[in-house]
């Protein structure tokens, strides 16, 4: 940290820690990770720390993404709890935290595994704020207790890169989502153009056969319902994936077994039994789009499985989340990864919508879900990261 800086100096000095900034968030051909690692470099040199990291909260973790540390100690990826780190008070607050001695300012501090296991004694972070709500920290810090107090220089340049943070990670989730959206778009086009062709080009021709057999005008007119039935399953698909992005998702306490229940005597047909495991735990969540994903997952069971079929439901073995397990023939490991996109489908029933409804579903619940072998070598449906209440 630089003392007694003449006025003249101090100005130079902080103009040129801006350009250096500018420099590094407006150069289009670095990404926002590398920027970050740039501004982190900025920051622990101008504020003489050895210590700096951006880092992300996830219920009760913290979670460290990009980080500078010389030590080597912490890498990104490392998790601890978020009530051992001094960044809690920075996120409960929702303000800019700074403590050069935190001994002597914040000595309630000092019993958390930041201070006696980090070593860390002073500490300068800011929150950052994504759409309104706390994504996490920008923080600098260090072993050793600063002689003098941060500067409102300091701070201010804190506060700055924080919210060009904030700024670019809003902006990534708003390009996500038109990316999302436009495929979106794509997708319908591709139902309108393909899949609600077939059922009008049958329905067409069930109507020419009743013109010309009108003895067999029954048998033609069941066709043509069919045809008919086959289109109102594919717009009400279209539809809900489309109201999902539109949708915000109410979350309170919902009970898994209620949610269970209710789609079950929608979907299940009589051949299917079920089993819910009694580990199971209420999640926070919306009762109706979760009642909608536990229908389109016993459907899509029904529509794979020829004979009898049981479905099971319990925790995951890490508790971090459920699964949805059956008995059926199972999917092949080359299409895990096909199965969610829209319009894929391997039963000769199937619109392809309703995986991709369920994924559209439990990611809006910021949950995330994954296909696998299940433990008779059905398919395994394995929703994690749950918040569970």
């Amino acid at each position: 940290m630089v003392k007694n800086e003449a006025p003249e100096e101090s100005r130079e000095r902080y103009a040129t820690i801006l350009r250096s900034i500018y420099r590094v968030i407006a150069n289009k051909d670095k990404t926002f990770e590398r920027k970050v690692e740039e501004l982190l470099r900025i920051g622990r040199n101008t504020l003489g720390t050895e210590y700096g990291a951006l880092s992300y909260i996830e219920d009760d973790d913290y979670i460290f993404e990009i980080v500078h540390d010389p030590d080597g100690e912490t890498k990104p990826g490392d998790v601890v709890p978020l009530e051992e780190t001094n960044c809690e008070r920075a996120i409960d607050t929702e303000r800019t935290l700074v403590l050069a001695d935190i001994e002597a300012e914040a000595p309630e501090l000092t019993t958390r595994a930041g201070v006696t296991e980090m070593g860390v004694q002073c500490y300068i972070g800011t929150p950052v704020m994504v759409h309104g709500e706390v994504y996490g920290t920008f923080c600098f810090y260090d072993r050793d207790v600063r002689e003098e107090q941060f500067s409102e220089w300091d701070i201010t340049l804190v506060d700055l890169m924080g919210k060009w943070i904030s700024y670019e990670l809003e902006r990534e989730q708003r390009e996500a989502r038109l990316t999302r959206q436009r495929n979106r778009l794509d997708d319908f086009a591709n139902v309108v153009a393909h899949d609600l062709r077939n059922p009008i080009n049958v329905a067409q021709a069930y109507i020419e056969f009743a013109r010309n057999e009108p003895e067999n005008k029954e048998e033609h007119l069941e066709g043509i319902e069919t045809a008919l039935d086959r289109m109102v399953v594919l717009i009400d698909d279209v539809l809900a994936l489309a109201r999902i992005e539109r949708q915000e998702i109410d979350s309170e306490p919902v009970n898994l077994r209620d949610v269970i229940t209710d789609a079950w005597e929608t979907a299940a047909t009589d051949s299917m039994s079920l089993s819910i495991e009694e580990t199971l735990v209420p999640v926070v969540g919306s009762h109706s789009h979760l009642q909608q994903a536990f229908e389109n997952l016993i459907r899509n069971t029904g529509d794979h499985v020829d004979s009898a079929a049981t479905i099971r439901i319990g925790l995951l073995d890490d508790e971090r989340g459920f699964y949805f397990e059956d008995d059926g023939p199972g999917i092949p490991p080359e299409k895990f990864e096909q199965v969610f996109q829209t319009g894929f489908s391997t039963g000769d029933n199937g619109t392809g919508f309703g995986l991709s409804i369920v994924k559209e579903i439990v990611e809006a619940h910021g949950w995330s879900i994954t296909v696998t072998e299940g433990k008779t070598g059905g398919a395994r449906f394995e929703i994690d990261s749950v918040k569970f209440v």
